[in-house]
């Protein structure tokens, strides 16, 4: 039975089984690139086929027209993203922090320098996602103390996916950058779960609808539902081998 309690004793399982000296391995194959890459796109609206994400990222231009290069980069851009979390994840010291966040965001927006890490002077009633978000004026302090709990987070009596579901929750609440608000904290999110030695949270593609749904919830309770999902596709995938013998993802994928 799939159970909550199952499931905690998997993701121990898996932390356990990528523990090395120091810290954590992280050996994520393509087929979990492209999945990342596919999915958490098309939640944004952005459609990314996989064929396109596979030449993208093993830099075989060549095979795809030359008016699609400006995509094949948008993509890489995207993956670097990922190899940036995961590099930050690796690294001794276990926080969050305002530079990584401002760092990650001015990656993400590389072509439009200007609107990267740009805190948001406003509370715009037109935008992406129609949740509830603080005032402007608070989006610092509130990123401060976020990064703050991050740190107490303690792996050994705190739940680990309830608490990326929060901190996803608080950044999606903070808000602070009007563009790609939500790229940036399910990367973040993710960084948070991998340096703690858990695997990534992807969200499926078709769940578009609950996950907007859940970040207009009061509280992440229903977050957090989505997220234990994603973590059983993920463990499944590997239990099954999927994750290095299926290279292209689909909505059911991880």
């Amino acid at each position: 039975m799939r159970s909550r309690a199952k499931l905690i004793e998997s993701l121990e399982s898996y932390r356990q089984a990528n523990k090395c000296d120091g810290g954590f391995t992280l050996a994520l194959s393509e087929r979990v690139i492209m999945a990342w890459i596919f999915h958490d796109n098309l939640l944004e609206g952005r459609t990314f086929k996989p064929e396109e994400i596979q030449v993208a990222i093993r830099r075989e231009d060549h095979l795809m027209p030359s008016y699609l290069r400006p995509l094949l980069e948008d993509i890489r851009c995207y993956e670097s993203a990922i190899h940036m979390v995961c590099k930050w994840a690796k690294a001794s010291e276990l926080n969050l922090n305002l530079s990584h966040l401002e760092t990650l965001h001015r990656h993400l927006l590389q072509t439009e320098p200007n609107e990267g890490a740009k805190v948001r002077k406003n509370s715009p009633v037109h935008r992406d996602y129609h949740h509830d978000i603080c005032s402007h004026r608070e989006v610092t302090k509130r990123l401060n103390m976020l990064f703050e709990e991050s740190k107490r987070f303690d792996v050994r009596t705190d739940d680990v996916l309830g608490f990326a579901a929060h901190l996803h929750h608080q950044l999606m609440y903070i808000y602070p950058y009007r563009r790609q608000p939500g790229t940036l904290a399910r990367l973040v999110t993710n960084q948070f779960l991998i340096m703690h030695g858990y695997p990534p949270v992807i969200l499926a593609s078709h769940e578009r609808g609950a996950y907007y749904d859940a970040l207009s919830s009061h509280d992440c309770a229903t977050l957090a539902q989505l997220f234990y999902q994603a973590a059983w596709r993920y463990l499944d995938s590997i239990h099954s081998g999927q994750a290095q013998t299926q290279p292209l993802p689909h909505k059911h994928a991880i």
